[in-house]
């Protein structure tokens, strides 16, 4: 989930609740190239599991660059900038 999120940065959503609906639906679809499961498991009980697990992941990711303060290959100058420059105004998550 988290290589999903690493190719896909999204420059001015520095948390999971500030990630428009098109871009999570962009991740879901990306994810299930990579994720298989029982056909007896019906997709709506595997997309609301990958909703709760996506939040934390993201999350995740997002307090380990903010706790390094070290841009890595995959955050561009530009969301890097953005990032920064939320975390230093202290903003929390905006929905």
């Amino acid at each position: 989930m988290t290589k999903v999120f690493k190719r896909w940065m999204i420059p001015e959503r520095y948390c999971w609740k500030s990630v428009p609906n098109p871009h999570k639906d962009h991740y879901w679809r990306q994810w299930k190239v990579y994720f298989r499961w029982d056909d007896a498991i019906h997709e709506d009980l595997i997309s609301a599991a990958y909703d709760t697990h996506a939040d934390t992941r993201y999350t995740a990711l997002m307090h380990k660059l903010k706790k390094n303060r070290v841009q890595p290959d995959f955050v561009t100058d530009e969301a890097w900038r953005r990032y920064l420059s939320a975390w230093e105004r202290g903003l929390s998550c905006q929905v």
